[in-house]
């Protein structure tokens, strides 16, 4: 008697499309080879086929495959790892991680692990599923900007040593995603946050207090700002209204430039990488630090600009402390490189 189905087949296929011959030969063959081994010993030990014990054989296989093609589709693990990726492979590689965290992040506001008071549930229980999905599409570009860059630190780190003659390709990289996220933050994330915060109000209250709403800075685009601005503080006084319009702008500028100052600190770490590239848990930690500290000079940069620091100086402080540091650890790299060599 002849088995139902033998799994695996059609993620080979998939996987072909995402990932390299050296990658499916050592990566992702051995997963899925591991997941029908499983299934074959599994299912000989049955009378009846598939039961729940046999479901969940499959869903910890197909689990393991998965994580195995989205490493190396993502992050070029499992890759060789004297070949740079193009510019082009970091750019798919940063948006993939972006836009994986972002839907995380939305799960997180669902369940109010972050957000706090846990619209998303309230939405989820009042209005429904297509009404969550459609909120969480909504909020998901204002996520999308903050992640992109550190998702291009990730995608420049896995590469690891390989990009270390190819500095070019990693400001390529950097810039194309700067003048994304440029555009998203101007003009795509105030149109997304006026129609969430509608929907919001609409899901949660009624349609007329929605309308009723006043739109904020992160409701305005970049070109709608100045003279927003000055309508919504036009109660304070003119020093403290220029200082709030000047912290506005210069933010919309520095969160899009601060993929170029990722994307350059992560290829001056990568120059640091002996051989091959940094592991998982390597480039997991460094970024993660990273980005907390960068977070955290923002905010600050954010608090002191708008009590009259120059916002010039003050909102683009956390771009200059991560510029300053992927300059000096390439100076260092650079000054320790002939003593490797020669010793």
């Amino acid at each position: 008697m002849s088995r139902p189905f033998l799994p695996g087949i059609r993620l080979l296929r998939i996987a072909r499309h995402l990932c390299g011959p050296r990658a499916m030969e050592h990566v992702v063959h051995p997963a899925v080879a591991d997941l029908q081994h499983e299934f074959v010993e599994w299912t000989d030990r049955q009378i009846v086929r598939l039961t729940w014990r046999t479901a969940v054989v499959l869903l910890r296989g197909y689990w393991a495959c998965w994580a195995a093609v989205t490493r190396v589709w993502l992050l070029g693990f499992g890759e060789p790892p004297d070949v740079a990726p193009s510019a082009a492979t970091l750019l798919r590689r940063a948006l993939g991680m972006a836009s994986g965290l972002t839907i995380v992040a939305q799960v997180l506001y669902f369940i109010g692990l972050i957000g706090g008071v846990g619209i998303f549930e309230r939405i989820w229980r009042q209005a429904g599923g297509v009404a969550l999905v459609e909120v969480a599409i909504l909020k998901a570009p204002s996520d999308l900007v903050m992640l992109i860059a550190p998702a291009l630190l990730a995608a420049v780190l896995a590469a690891g040593a390989s990009l270390r003659q190819h500095g070019r390709r990693v400001l390529v990289a950097a810039v194309v995603t700067m003048v994304g996220a440029f555009v998203l933050s101007a003009w795509i994330v105030p149109v997304a946050n006026d129609a969430f915060r509608h929907r919001v109000a609409h899901y949660l209250t009624s349609p007329a207090a929605g309308k009723a709403l006043r739109s904020g800075p992160n409701e305005l685009s970049l070109t709608e700002l100045p003279a927003g601005m000055e309508r919504l503080y036009a109660h304070l006084p003119a020093e403290r209204r220029s200082s709030f319009v000047s912290t506005e702008l210069h933010l919309r500028l520095a969160l899009p430039a601060a993929c170029l100052a990722f994307g350059l600190l992560g290829w001056a770490l990568s120059c640091r990488v002996q051989n091959g590239r940094c592991g998982a848990l390597r480039t997991g930690a460094i970024v993660l630090v990273v980005s907390l500290v960068w977070l955290l000079l923002l905010v600050a940069s954010v608090h002191w600009a708008r009590r009259g620091v120059t916002p010039a100086f003050g909102i683009w402080g956390a771009n200059l402390v991560l510029a300053l540091a992927a300059t000096a650890v390439w100076l260092s790299t650079r000054r320790s490189s002939p003593r490797s060599a020669t010793g």
